[in-house]
């Protein structure tokens, strides 16, 4: 198992992408990644980016 560091900023599309690729290529690769379920307090994360994070968390089983 691997547990990968926690993405940075809003657009994680590259990192998906290495993700998958590392997935694909190893079979029996197991990988681990926190997710933060809270939106963070700062001021960096725009609204529209909050929005996103507070819906994809709602839709969560």
């Amino acid at each position: 198992a691997c547990l990968l560091p926690v993405p940075k900023g809003t657009s994680c599309a590259n990192y998906a992408r290495c993700v998958n690729q590392i997935l694909q290529d190893l079979s029996n690769m197991q990988l681990w990644l926190r997710i933060s379920l809270v939106v963070p307090d700062d001021d960096s994360m725009d609204a529209n980016s909050a929005t996103l994070v507070s819906k994809y968390a709602r839709n969560m089983p």
